[in-house]
This record gives C-alpha cells, structure tokens and sequence, in this order.
C-alpha cells in the first residue's frame, strides 16, 4: 500500500507541517524522503529475494520509473 503525504497526515491525525516538523525532529529527514527511502528498501528487499516481476514494482511505488525493453530491430 502506497502512502501519500495528505493520507498520512490524515491517518496519524496530524496537519503536514505538524508531521513534517515531527519527522525531522525524530528521523533527521522529511516524510516524504521517509517514504522514499522506504519505497525504496522495499524494492531492493523485494527482488534480492527473487520476486523480480512487474508487480513489484507496482507494490513498491516504482512503476513509473520502469520501463518494459524494446524490441529487438533483427
């Protein structure tokens, strides 16, 4: 499950900034770096253990980046 910025502020109860300052105080980075970093992990964790498939990167916030190969012009 992917986690926005609005919907984890909403979910922890808390306004963006009150998050933000919070995160900064008690983790040294931003939520959003926090989730990126996360996203992240999940992903390295995820094909190191050989679920190397489209899914993951779906499951982990990456889908946007990936890219399917191109054709072979021979």
């Amino acid at each position: 499950m992917l986690l926005y910025m609005p919907e984890l502020a909403a979910q922890v109860g808390a306004s963006y900034w009150t998050l933000r300052d919070c995160c900064l105080e008690y983790l040294g980075m931003s939520p959003k770096r926090y989730l990126s970093m996360r996203r992240m992990n999940l992903a390295r964790r995820a094909l190191r253990n050989a679920e190397a498939h489209p899914s993951t990167t779906e499951r982990t916030g990456f889908a946007c980046c990936v890219s399917k190969p191109a054709a072979s012009a021979t």
